[in-house]
């Protein structure tokens, strides 16, 4: 398990490898409830970077249905699907310029059944598709996206993160004299939550504020 500062080393490393801005949250990093720091990117940050890789050619990702048959060729593959019922995972395939073959990469909804993030329900063939498409660009780039994880596949904890947002909220006047406020509160992470409610303790405690 890595620290803060191990992290943020690692993110800038990762920042200057991918061409990506720390600061437009398209690469981050992020604190789990478990305390264990992660590389986060978003999945247009992801396809942003795909771009600028100079041997990059071309992607495509598939729904995968019960019926599907995938038709592995020399040049790539073809996807036929009879009846788009029981969506079962995904599958991609990734071309560079200066290789002969492709990457082909395939997920199962079943790797995902367990996903807390509330879009898996509401919209499993596009989360499963754009699991399979980050993974795709994790596996034909692992010098540079190795150790990342897509925005979609961690869910901050939104009962810690609406009951910070609430501590703050309560404490706004306290909140915006003490400063650091360098985004919305609501597309800060947990960990950046809690450094505010921490100064908010901090400052109440010094200057004997009750609650």
């Amino acid at each position: 398990m890595i620290g803060r500062e191990e992290a943020e080393q690692i993110l800038a490393a990762r920042a200057l490898a991918t061409g990506l801005s720390p600061e437009n949250g398209e690469i981050k990093a992020f604190c789990t409830e478990d305390g264990e720091w992660l590389i986060v990117i978003t999945r247009q940050g992801y396809r942003s970077a795909l771009i600028k890789m100079p041997d990059y050619e071309r992607h495509l990702v598939y729904p995968v249905f019960e019926s599907t048959i995938v038709d592995s060729r020399e040049d790539g593959y073809r996807v036929i699907t009879k009846t788009r019922n029981n969506l079962v995972g995904a599958v991609g395939m990734l071309h560079k310029t200066n290789c002969e073959g492709y990457w082909i990469h395939e997920v199962s909804c079943e790797d995902y059944k367990f996903a807390k993030n509330p879009l898996w329900e509401k919209m499993p063939q596009t989360m499963i598709m754009r699991a399979c498409e980050m993974g795709l660009i994790r596996m034909a780039y692992p010098n540079i996206f190795a150790n990342t994880y897509g925005e979609d596949e961690i869910e901050e904890p939104r009962d810690t993160k609406n009951k910070l947002l609430e501590i703050i909220k309560t404490n706004q006047s306290i909140a915006n004299e003490i400063g650091g406020a360098s985004k919305p509160y609501n597309k800060m992470s947990v960990e950046e939550l809690k450094e505010i409610t921490n100064k908010i303790q901090e400052y109440k405690r010094a200057n004997n504020v009750e609650d």
